[in-house]
C-alpha cells in the first residue's frame, strides 16, 4: 500500500467514524427532546386546539427518532455489505463483487433518504412547536 493509500483509507476511517458519532448524537438528542416534549406538553383531547398542535408536534418529532434509528441501522448494513464484497473482490470472486455492488447501492439510497427524512421531520418538528406556541399566545 502506497503513502497516499494509507492516508485515504485513515480519512473514510475518520469520515465514517465522525459520521457514525453524530448520527448517534441526533439520535439522543431527538429522543431526549420527545422525553421533554412529551413530559412538558398539555394534552388534551384531538380536535383542531391547541394541545392536538403540541400532539402534533412531539409525533413528528417521534418520526424523525424513527429514522434516525433507520440511518443508523441501513449504514451498518451498508458497512456489513461493502465488507463482505471487498472480501469477494480480495479472493478473485468477482461475480459475486458484482452481485453485491447493486445491494450496497440499495442500503446505500436508503441510508441517504432515512438521513433525509430525519433533518426535514426535525425541522418540521421545530416548525410546529414554534408555531403552536405562537398560536398559543394568541388564542389563551
Amino acid at each position: 500500500m502506497s503513502h497516499t493509500d494509507s492516508r485515504s483509507v485513515l480519512l473514510h476511517q475518520i469520515y465514517s467514524e465522525q459520521n457514525s458519532q453524530f448520527d448517534r448524537f441526533v439520535l439522543g438528542a431527538t429522543l431526549a427532546a420527545c422525553a421533554y416534549l412529551a413530559q412538558t406538553n398539555p394534552f388534551g383531547k384531538i380536535a383542531l386546539n391547541i394541545e392536538s398542535l403540541y400532539l402534533l408536534s412531539l409525533l413528528t418529532l417521534v418520526a424523525a427518532a424513527y429514522k434516525g434509528f433507520r440511518r443508523i441501522e441501513t449504514c451498518i448494513t451498508a458497512i456489513q455489505t461493502n465488507g463482505v464484497m471487498l472480501g469477494h473482490l480480495e479472493m478473485q470472486r468477482n461475480w459475486d463483487a458484482d452481485a453485491l455492488r447493486g445491494s450496497l447501492e440499495i442500503w446505500r439510497d436508503k441510508s441517504s433518504s432515512a438521513y433525509r427524512w430525519r433533518n426535514r421531520l426535525l425541522l418540521l418538528s421545530f416548525i410546529l412547536y414554534i408555531l403552536t406556541k405562537v398560536v398559543e399566545a394568541y388564542v389563551r
